[in-house]
């Protein structure tokens, strides 16, 4: 597996003797493989070969963020209908599949431009220390991008371009939760100032914190999160509910008896003075104490919080698919367009025609249908016919007069 500074190298040396990327040569750049391949090492962050969706918006975003162009660059929509339209019913992409997405030149335009305009350049140095920082980004902070855009997106859609904040109901309705009532103990726990508002500095700082927190804070940070009542300890109930929230799923496990049982167990081994409820200073000890209990639990904060997967309606699904097939064959539309448009024009002519010769109505339709005073419909069509035959075969047509 190449390390990031090969990576970097790759751009590095199809970069050599150029003092600028104009947006032209960052088009040329994206359709090869190579440099497609680096960009693919680079947003899977934890190399398993596999782009998942949160790595892919994360990525761009962050793409975006790291070139001053979030302003600019106001919805990610073109990139989550376009990976969802390569991955279809997968939840991930492979190389190939990234390659994949980059055949098509509108999204190849929408990618540019996460970096600069289309008149806009940037030198080789700045090119390269955007790459930099994307070859440099943890795997949880390409999570919080994606929670930003999520934060974004949502706070538009439920309250308007001007809301720069959410309250708790549209928490809920804009993130998934392994375990619903995590929503309230998170929002409670964000919600540092206890205005009932959520402001995207306050959403992301405090995740932030927990992202570079030690695992001693990160034990800090369950134990604040699940007090729920907030009286300095954690009782049976709510121990139970931070078993549910982050035991790792297993196919092989009862998720219910496991975490009926594991509960118990943790909390006798936790609960040293039995009281019946558990501090801070008896959480931690039992972290310390049993290691390998607590192996069981997934501290990613990955797990926590993600954004809900978008749904995308059927037009959504195709309008990618409709574009891509209007630019492949404009031509043909062209030329169909005409076709349509002179075959109309001889229709109102003809009409005209047998309207003043005073035909019955009937005789009309049926001359419409069989052959106009100078164009035969049969011709007509046999011409066109020939004409895309040799089309598709790469002949040209030369025209002749017999």
């Amino acid at each position: 597996m190449p390390t990031k500074d090969q990576l970097l190298d790759r751009w590095s040396r199809a970069l050599n003797g150029l003092t600028d990327v104009t947006f032209n040569e960052l088009i040329q750049f994206l359709k090869q493989r190579p440099l497609l391949e680096t960009l693919f090492r680079m947003f899977d962050r934890d190399d398993s070969g596999l782009l998942s969706e949160s790595e892919w918006i994360g990525s761009v975003y962050k793409v975006a963020e790291t070139s001053g162009r979030t302003k600019v660059v106001r919805t990610l929509e073109a990139f989550i209908n376009r990976f969802k339209h390569i991955a279809k019913d997968n939840d991930s992409l492979s190389l190939l599949d990234f390659c994949r997405l980059f055949d098509d030149y509108a999204f190849q335009r929408e990618f540019a431009l996460l970096l600069l305009s289309e008149h806009g350049k940037l030198t080789v140095m700045e090119f390269m220390d955007v790459l930099r920082s994307i070859a440099n980004l943890k795997n949880d902070t390409k999570w919080l991008s994606w929670l930003a855009y999520q934060f974004h997106t949502a706070i538009v859609k439920h309250d308007g371009k001007a809301a720069e904040s959410m309250n708790l109901e549209t928490f809920k309705d804009s993130f998934y939760f392994k375990v619903p009532e995590l929503a309230d103990c998170l929002f409670n726990y964000l919600d540092t100032d206890k205005t009932g508002l959520l402001t995207l500095d306050k959403f992301i700082k405090n995740l932030e914190y927990i992202v570079d927190a030690s695992d001693a804070q990160k034990v800090e940070f369950l134990f604040k999160i699940f007090d729920r009542d907030g009286d300095g300890t954690i009782d049976f109930d709510e121990m139970k509910l931070l078993l549910q929230c982050f035991l790792e799923q297993s196919p092989s496990l009862d998720l219910n008896e496991t975490v009926a049982e594991l509960t118990a167990t943790l909390f006798k081994e936790t609960d040293v003075d039995q009281s019946g409820d558990i501090n801070l200073e008896e959480l931690s000890a039992a972290f310390q104490r049993n290691q390998h209990l607590f192996k069981v639990l997934s501290l990613n904060t990955s797990s926590w919080i993600r954004p809900k997967p978008a749904v995308l309606g059927r037009p959504h699904k195709h309008s990618s698919t409709l574009r891509s097939w209007i630019r492949n064959n404009i031509g043909l539309l062209i030329f169909w367009t005409l076709y349509i448009l002179i075959c109309g024009c001889i229709c109102i002519d003809t009409l005209v025609y047998y309207i003043k010769q005073q035909q019955h109505f009937f005789i009309i339709i049926a001359r419409l249908n069989g052959m106009h005073p100078t164009i035969h419909s049969n011709i007509k069509y046999r011409f066109f016919i020939n004409f895309f035959t040799e089309r598709d075969r790469g002949r040209t047509i030369s025209a002749c007069s017999t």
